[in-house]
């Protein structure tokens, strides 16, 4: 969410990996002002496998995403798929 602009933008890739989604959405001064406060709070700036950090940086991100409307202004999907040539690796058994 820039600091100029009054969007905020979620970018997921569904669980098997096939989508890449970005949602896009225009908000009022006063919601946008809440989401940048929310985002303010976010402590964890680096990759962590902490269970706990993990667990704060989702609660944080759902109430960014509880402010939110109920649909995007403006949603890209895309496919995603391997570079040509790319050998594609298989995931690791658990």
């Amino acid at each position: 969410m820039p600091n100029d602009e009054a969007t905020v933008t979620v970018a997921s890739i569904d669980s098997a990996g096939r989508d890449y989604r970005v949602d896009r959405y225009l908000l009022d001064a006063e919601t946008m002002t809440k989401a940048r406060e929310t985002r303010a709070a976010i402590t964890l700036k680096s990759c962590t496998a902490n269970p706990d950090e993990l667990a704060g940086l989702a609660a944080q991100q759902d109430a960014i995403r509880s402010a939110l409307p109920a649909t995007p202004n403006e949603r890209l999907v895309y496919r995603c798929q391997p570079a040509s040539g790319a050998a594609v690796k298989p995931a690791a058994a658990p």
